[in-house]
């Protein structure tokens, strides 16, 4: 632990990060819940809503109508040129950009008009033939689209039945922008001194284009406790144990599988240990989780490393030696 401390005191002092959660689970037992400097209870999950709501959806859909994700998302959403596939956006393979400043589109920020403004861009964006790997927001925007057209439901209520069916426990949960909020403020991680929005964003998402959405979508907008990552970790590992080679958990294309990340041969945020086969994901707010079926052993970090200032990446380097550490010691 030693170690450990002295990295992470060292990059709390440096301004890396405010503070620091860790999280580690060997063989399902827990064997580190550590908090360094200042912590809050809640913390904006960012990008990891896309593993915890959207991927864990079409996990629930797979099982039931495995062909819909190898099919063309234009037949669903007519809007949608026929260029790629569902597993196309799960695995982040369709071509589609990284990300684009949708909201800046939207004049009146109507929540209802920013998503109809939403389709009208998707619908516009050329993709190169054959496959590319590019991390992309805009297809986990698309894949939200989809599942509204598939159950007929918003997001938000499809959300609350998944979270109800297999996250019950857990206190993960979507801020609308003016709706009625479940926690306070005070107990959640401010995540950025917003220049746009001319303020400090606490208990609002930080994701801009999540934002106009009215702080539900696909791709950003969750917040959670260490308490509901724990749960989420052991509803995954529980998931790849009944179905290891399910393409949620296997190579899809390069890096990817249907929705999770892959080690990096090099410069791997899961450092130097983990196995091939292990599955994690970040948020660009600072939480991540990663997660080494063959060592049995989990991590999760919650930070928020983009208060007050988004451009600070000097926690990078710091992730993968939290995750080096807790599997050479744990």
């Amino acid at each position: 632990m030693k170690k450990l401390n002295s990295i992470i005191d060292e990059s709390i002092a440096a301004g890396s990060i405010p503070g620091l959660q860790i999280l580690v689970l060997k063989n399902s037992k827990m064997r580190l819940n550590q908090k360094w400097g200042k912590t809050w209870a809640y913390y904006d999950l960012a990008s990891l809503t896309k593993v915890i709501f959207t991927v864990g959806v079409f996990q629930q859909i797979y099982k039931a109508q495995p062909q819909l994700l190898k099919s063309s998302v234009s037949k669903y959403l007519k809007w949608i040129p026929d260029n790629y596939k569902v597993s196309d956006l799960l695995s982040h393979s369709s071509g589609l950009a990284a990300h684009q400043k949708l909201y800046l589109k939207v004049q009146d920020y109507s929540f209802e008009r920013a998503k109809n403004k939403y389709k009208l861009e998707l619908s516009q964006q050329k993709v190169s033939g054959g496959k590319t790997s590019n991390y992309s927001d805009l297809g986990f925007l698309v894949l939200g689209f989809l599942l509204e057209e598939i159950f007929s439901w918003p997001l938000l209520k499809i959300w609350e039945s998944y979270k109800e069916e297999c996250l019950p426990e857990t206190q993960f949960h979507f801020r609308p922008i003016g709706g009625k909020k479940k926690v306070g403020q005070n107990q959640i991680a401010p995540s950025e001194k917003c220049p746009w929005r001319k303020k400090t964003l606490q208990g609002e998402v930080g994701d801009e284009n999540a934002w106009a959405m009215g702080g539900v979508a696909p791709h950003a907008g969750l917040f959670g406790r260490m308490d509901d990552l724990k749960a989420f970790i052991r509803l995954l590992k529980t998931e790849y144990e009944q179905n290891p080679k399910s393409p949620f958990f296997t190579r899809a294309y390069k890096d990817w599988t249907w929705g999770w990340m892959l080690p990096a041969k090099t410069n791997s945020t899961a450092g130097s240990e983990f196995s091939k086969k292990s599955l994690g994901h970040l948020a660009f707010t600072g939480p991540s989780i990663w997660y080494d079926p063959v060592k049995n052993l989990a991590v999760g970090v919650l930070t928020n490393r983009t208060y007050p200032n988004r451009n600070n990446k000097s926690f990078n380097s710091l992730r993968p030696q939290i995750h080096d550490w807790a599997w050479r010691n744990l």
